[in-house]
């Protein structure tokens, strides 16, 4: 028997296509909020990792080694970063690397920074 959500009521299971569904619907509702606030802590932990040099933002050396940290090799760093870098200022902020994130999820852009 299935109940709200589409879970099975004896075992509480879900199948990953049910999952994903119900995450998308609430990550992406509201125009993005959900999906910030969701993403936003995962990608501030990231970039605290690969930013060496302590500005609090990933410039293009540190967001290679971010890509290959993940292994993501068939993505050219440089020509991925001009993309994310939407303000041109030649680094990349946690807001830019969220929204990344969530244009890689909606199929706008092809740079899978949490991996494939």
């Amino acid at each position: 028997m299935w109940g709200k959500a589409g879970i099975d009521e004896h075992t509480g299971a879900l199948t990953p296509e049910q999952f994903n569904r119900i995450a998308e619907e609430h990550i992406l509702e509201n125009g993005g909020a959900g999906f910030n606030r969701v993403v936003k802590p995962t990608i501030q932990a990231i970039v605290e990792l690969v930013d060496v040099d302590g500005d609090g933002q990933v410039n293009p050396a540190e967001f290679k080694s971010w890509l290959d940290a993940i292994g993501v090799s068939d993505v050219e760093p440089a020509q991925a970063f001009r993309q994310i870098d939407t303000d041109g200022d030649g680094q990349l902020s946690v807001e830019e690397l969220v929204q990344a994130v969530r244009a890689f999820h909606l199929g706008q852009i092809d740079v899978p920074l949490l991996g494939r």
